[in-house]
């Protein structure tokens, strides 16, 4: 698994005013969240195995919400590649393309469920 980038983790400002406008804790939010990304983690990857790229295509979008929603900037721009290589139907690029998102999707997911 590759290093993850600077900015694969989420800002805190931006966690603690969703938590707010939700009416929840952060930590709430950040475990929701947490497991958001794992559940469109496995969708893609299930998507990949089974060459469904549509489900390659909801996951990453899926995922990419929740990274956006924490401004976790470094893994916005792999997953819109995986979105859009899947929408294309492009599955080399696709898994090309998450490969790429492995490490900050695998560290984003991590520091939520640290602050969970």
């Amino acid at each position: 698994m590759a290093r993850a980038r600077g900015g694969a983790e989420p800002d805190p400002e931006r966690l603690a005013a969703i938590a707010e406008q939700l009416g929840q804790a952060p930590r709430a939010v950040a475990v929701t969240l947490r497991d958001e990304l794992v559940a469109a983690r496995a969708q893609i990857d299930a998507g990949l195995a089974a060459e469904d790229l549509i489900a390659v295509a909801d996951g990453a979008h899926a995922a990419r919400n929740s990274a956006l929603m924490v401004g976790a900037r470094a893994l916005l721009a792999a997953l819109r590649a995986l979105e859009t290589a899947a929408e294309n139907a492009q599955l080399g690029a696709a898994r090309e393309a998450r490969a790429g998102a492995d490490a900050d999707l695998a560290h984003l997911i991590q520091a939520l469920g640290d602050l969970g």
